[in-house]
């Protein structure tokens, strides 16, 4: 979590430092969808590997039953909901695929027939 945490820093100042060594005006409009990927994909991480990492850190500090049977039946397993997880936040992310299943789910349900009453009617007297 340190490493994801100095990374995500890491890769943010890099995109301060490249603007204004470019002398761009930073606006973060611009940036706000690497922003938002960046912040949701690390969340993801965050959520499944910290309460593992505080209980395991507590156990080394000197409590080493500290939710022990808690951390082997439910914390450890948490970890795994990252790689179930991690492919749907990616496809999220993508807003143009978003919009394409909207649409084709809209698509779908929008088949209607438009057709005048004298052809209707002539196709019955037939």
């Amino acid at each position: 979590m340190v490493v994801n945490a100095l990374a995500n820093i890491a890769l943010i100042m890099r995109v301060v430092r490249q603007k204004r060594r470019f002398q761009q005006a930073l606006t973060w409009r611009q940036h706000r969808r690497m922003t938002v990927q960046l912040l949701a994909i690390s969340n993801l991480y965050i959520i499944a590997w910290g309460p593992s990492l505080i209980v395991g850190l507590v156990q080394i500090l000197g409590y080493p039953t500290f939710l022990a049977q808690i951390q082997t039946d439910f914390f450890l397993d948490l970890i795994y909901v990252v790689c179930l997880f991690l492919p749907w936040v990616y496809l999220s992310l993508l807003p143009k695929l978003i919009k394409w299943i909207k649409e084709l789910f809209r698509y779908g349900q929008r088949r209607n027939l438009v057709a005048s009453t004298q052809s209707i009617q002539s196709e019955t007297r037939l």
